[in-house]
């Protein structure tokens, strides 16, 4: 216990160096700086991308509709233009917010990054050493427990869903398996305790978890704000004009409702400590 404690107060030491110091170390003892600030350069890029497209979604959204509430061979000439467009900006549109989803891809990259740069004698290596210790130690009680010749002619004699219920039986009737669990349980602990320090120490994690967590927010507020993202569907050649239209309607809703999101998410970015937006950079100079 006061071995798991020791190494819970390291890493918070270890973190902190870390911090102050800048650079991580590698296997070899050199010091090496990761790539940093893909998280915020990836979200910046996304949120401009899905603007940008929101934007067009309710440009051809709005030329959609003129023509299909227009009248004559104009209008009808039109109307073909304008579904190309729509076409083209649902699919930009689509492929916007794939990229903010990618966000979620890139944050496991930077967790698998930053578990790997952990050296065979760190605070993590130790805690996994005890959890998988811990894991080994209850499975060999179990199997010995399980192996027993009275235990073993029980089980025998039983089928089915009988097995499993009495092997867990007798598992718990054994004080030093509920012992051995309880280490495994604790360790367990230990390792995710650590592995969240290291994840939280990292500022390029944070800034992608941050962003990724944003994005789904403003994904969920734009569908409550007009509860169309959902039911847009697939465009094709409709009917008539009134399909066209209505499919019209909800596009420039999506897009406008996303527009707003958008526009919150950069208010937050450009005011968040550290952010060097062109207002604070104006300050600063005077």
């Amino acid at each position: 216990m006061s071995a798991i404690h020791s190494t819970r107060c390291w890493i918070a030491a270890t973190c902190l160096a870390g911090l102050l110091l800048g650079f991580w170390i590698t296997a070899d003892g050199a010091p090496r700086r990761r790539n940093r600030g893909r998280g915020s350069e990836a979200a910046a890029k996304a949120l401009k991308r899905v603007g940008a497209a929101a934007e067009a979604q309710v440009a051809a959204g709005k030329q959609l509709l003129a023509a299909a509430e227009g009248k004559g061979a104009r209008a009808q000439a039109d109307y073909g233009v304008a579904l190309n467009r729509m076409r083209e900006a649902v699919a930009e549109f689509e492929a916007a917010q794939q990229e903010v989803r990618d966000l979620a891809k890139q944050l496991a990259e930077i967790e698998q990054e930053i578990i790997a740069e952990q050296s065979a004698d760190s605070p993590y290596a130790q805690a996994l050493a005890e959890f998988e210790k811990a894991k080994r130690d209850l499975q060999a009680l179990e199997t010995m427990i399980l192996s027993r010749p009275e235990v073993q002619a029980r089980l025998a004699a039983l089928t089915g869903i009988d097995v499993v219920t009495e092997r867990a039986s007798e598992l718990d009737r054994h004080p030093e398996r509920l012992t051995a669990r309880s280490r495994v349980e604790l360790a367990a602990k230990v390792l995710d305790q650590i592995r969240r320090e290291l994840y939280h120490a990292d500022q390029d994690w944070t800034d992608t978890a941050d962003a990724l967590t944003e994005a789904r927010a403003e994904k969920k507020e734009a569908e409550e704000d007009t509860h169309s993202v959902s039911r847009l569907g697939p465009l094709h050649d409709f009917k008539n004009a009134q399909q066209a239209a209505a499919y019209a309607k909800r596009a420039i809703a999506q897009g406008e409702a996303t527009l707003k999101q958008v526009s919150k998410a950069k208010s937050k970015a450009a005011n968040k400590p550290g952010s060097n937006s062109p207002s604070k950079s104006k300050n600063k100079k005077k």
